[in-house]
């Protein structure tokens, strides 16, 4: 193993306090009239700024064949706990519980950091103690193990919800 490719950690920072990141994304679905009712159209890819979304929204709403518009807000909060070894949970993968009321996915999953320059993904406990297992005794702590657990939420909201313009 070369010494450069280790990240130590830092002396400062307490790991086992989670810490979050949220990413809001946006999407238009444009509906035409049909016979008694609305017919999907298309959907946008994922709009990144509240400006993009005022912009696609007034372009859409001047469409004379537009009878409906649907503003739905995507939110991805991926939370990293890093673990100490002895944290790792045992026993078979350890659900991420049931998604919060309004989240449509809750997943879960582990990353080796500190060994090589990108991130080790493994998709539960097990597959991290194996790898474990599999290490020298004398490489088994110059890493971390980070529990990264990912949620998404999506909702309707009106053009009114969206963030201030103004910055």
């Amino acid at each position: 193993m070369t010494a450069g490719l280790l990240t130590p950690r830092p002396a400062a920072r307490s790991w086992s306090t989670p810490v979050g990141d949220i990413s809001t994304t946006w999407s238009l679905s444009v509906y035409r009239a049909s016979g008694t009712g609305d017919a999907h159209e298309y959907t946008t890819h994922r709009l990144s700024t509240a400006a993009r979304v005022c912009e696609e929204y007034a372009l859409e709403s001047a469409r004379p064949w537009v009878s409906r518009i649907t503003l739905t807000e995507h939110v991805r909060e991926v939370t990293r706990r890093a673990l100490e070894h002895g944290e790792i949970p045992a026993g078979a993968a350890v659900p991420a519980g049931a998604p919060p009321r309004d989240a449509q996915a809750c997943v879960r999953h582990y990353e080796v950091v500190g060994l090589h320059p990108v991130p080790l993904v493994l998709p539960d406990a097990d597959a991290v103690r194996e790898f474990l297992a599999e290490l020298p005794t004398d490489e088994r702590f110059v890493f971390r193990v980070v529990e990264v657990t990912v949620r998404d939420f999506t909702r309707v909201i009106n053009p009114d919800d969206l963030p201030s313009l103004r910055a």
